[in-house]
């Protein structure tokens, strides 16, 4: 099918979807901002905000209710820089804060999209428009959007980082480069392969820049929140990760919460979308709770390294080379002990947008199209409730695959090319 038919199709259920998630906006609470709000509000007390337990008396911005008063720790598991990130939304009023975090995750999925499309011509950008709002209409985004998740920053900073790499790079460009990578770095730990296109190219303008965004990255949580915050991280990574892989159960503990929170209803304020189907896409949920919790993703680290730096050895094309880092990245999502909802899976954008780029005009571009189209076409079938909830997972592992292949495709190019001349 032609992509100007499928343009048809896809738009106006994109725009269904967008009425869809200002609907849930509207009467539910995105209670995972939630926990990212109240952890920054609750670091900025100086308080430690991976264990932080809300009771009667406590200001009502600490509040989530979500954190139960009987586990051991709580529902904020960001890094203490993302939390940094949220200190501008301290003293703002939560319901304005929601509808903030709701047009910015619409803008991070059209602006990443844009980065990508003003690096491309011809056919190609047609497909990843439909790619792009194929997604949009998958119960993935509708998670996504609803929880007031944030992975689709993630997502977008990869899609800029290689908007950046594809210009003719001035000074300060390569300061920002570098810069943002290191950003990227310090919002989550698997995003590690972005620093391989400058270190191919030697702009090592661009590695010092990381270098000093890393220090910032330390820095800021640290000035904002005080010197035990990265222990508190790290202690409470490592607890979740136990807790995880020995499937415990925080223990019941009675609380009575106020009738509204921050002036919203506590019926609101708790709210999400009952109706968007969800499932745990971790590799040790899905193969065994068994799996070594820290060598695999080690080993996952080490085997990213040494393939990202031969295709730099090579010098590969920079689409090349960010197809195989989305890819791998891909690849570390599900390697991580942890709770993997399939809103993760807007991760799965960089790398599809990437393999077109990278196989545009090359044999086995239409393979790449019609493999992402029907991991999408997956997705969107889990809305069918008739389907077994075993079923729910499928998507994801449909994408687990498809960045393995990504990864060993890339390798294969790169093995196969001596160096060559980048678009």
């Amino acid at each position: 099918m032609k992509p100007g038919i499928l343009l048809i199709i896809f738009l106006p259920l994109a725009a269904w979807g967008v009425l869809q998630d200002i609907a849930n906006t509207a009467k539910g609470g995105s209670i995972d901002l939630r926990n990212r709000v109240t952890g920054a509000r609750i670091a900025a007390a100086k308080l430690d905000p991976y264990s932080y337990k809300w009771k009667r008396g406590d200001p009502e911005e600490f509040c989530d209710i979500y954190n139960e008063p009987g586990g051991l720790l709580s529902k904020t598991t960001v890094t203490p820089w993302v939390l940094a990130a949220h200190a501008p939304f301290n003293s703002m009023n939560y319901r304005s804060t929601q509808w903030l975090w709701f047009f910015l995750q619409y803008g991070m999925i059209a602006a990443g999209a844009l980065a990508w499309i003003k690096c491309q011509s011809g056919g190609v950008v047609r497909w990843g428009i439909v790619l792009v709002l194929m997604y949009s209409v998958t119960p993935s985004w509708r998670h996504h959007v609803d929880h007031g998740q944030i992975y689709v920053v993630y997502a977008a900073m990869l899609l800029f980082l290689y908007w950046i790499s594809q210009r003719t790079v001035s000074t300060g460009l390569a300061i920002t480069e570098g810069v943002l990578g290191a950003f990227a770095l310090g919002s989550r730990p698997t995003l590690l392969g972005q620093f391989v296109e400058p270190y191919k190219k030697r702009r090592w303008i661009s590695l010092a820049g990381a270098g000093f965004g890393l220090v910032v990255v330390f820095v800021i949580p640290v000035l904002l929140f005080g010197p035990p915050i990265w222990n508190y991280y790290r202690w409470a990574m490592e607890a979740h990760s136990e807790s995880y892989l020995l499937q415990m159960k925080p223990a019941r503990a009675a609380i009575s919460y106020p009738g509204a929170i921050e002036g919203i209803p506590l019926d609101t304020i708790a709210g999400f979308s009952r109706t968007i189907p969800f499932a745990d896409t971790s590799i040790f949920r899905m193969i065994s709770f068994n799996l070594p919790a820290k060598l695999t993703p080690l080993f996952w680290a080490i085997l990213m390294g040494a393939a990202l730096l031969y295709m730099a050895v090579r010098k590969v094309s920079t689409d090349l080379i960010w197809w195989a880092v989305a890819a791998w990245i891909m690849v570390g999502d599900f390697l991580l002990p942890a709770f993997r909802h399939t809103y993760n899976d807007v991760l799965a954008l960089p790398m599809v947008l990437f393999g077109l780029s990278a196989l545009s005009g090359r044999k086995g571009e239409r393979a790449w199209i019609y493999l992402s189209a029907s991991a999408l076409i997956l997705m969107i079938l889990s809305w069918w409730d008739k389907l077994p909830k075993s079923f729910l997972p499928v998507p994801s592992v449909a994408w687990f695959l498809l960045a393995v292949g990504g990864v060993v495709w890339a390798l294969v190019i790169a093995k196969n090319e001596t160096s060559v001349t980048d678009k």
